[in-house]
């Protein structure tokens, strides 16, 4: 009996950290998101280097990673 109770615990600490990743994931995908948006391009419309436009190549990233922690903190939450 103690060792199903084991099992269920760890399982719940997982699905924590698996909640806990994903809505850390949603949050660092919206950064990339806007920084990528407002730098890359900001920096094409003011005619800025080519360094400053390549960010926009962020925002790609940025929803990859939204996608991700979205399906990782709902398939993680409590139902």
């Amino acid at each position: 009996m103690t060792g199903s109770v084991c099992k269920g615990l760890r399982s719940l600490e997982v699905v924590r950290g698996m909640h806990l990743a994903g809505t850390i994931l949603v949050w660092l995908s919206i950064l990339l998101i806007v920084v990528g948006m407002v730098i890359g391009f900001g920096g094409m419309l003011a005619g800025a280097g080519e360094e400053l436009v390549k960010l926009i190549a962020l925002v790609p990233w940025g929803f990859l990673l939204l996608m991700t922690g979205t399906a990782m903190a709902q398939l993680s939450r409590r139902r």
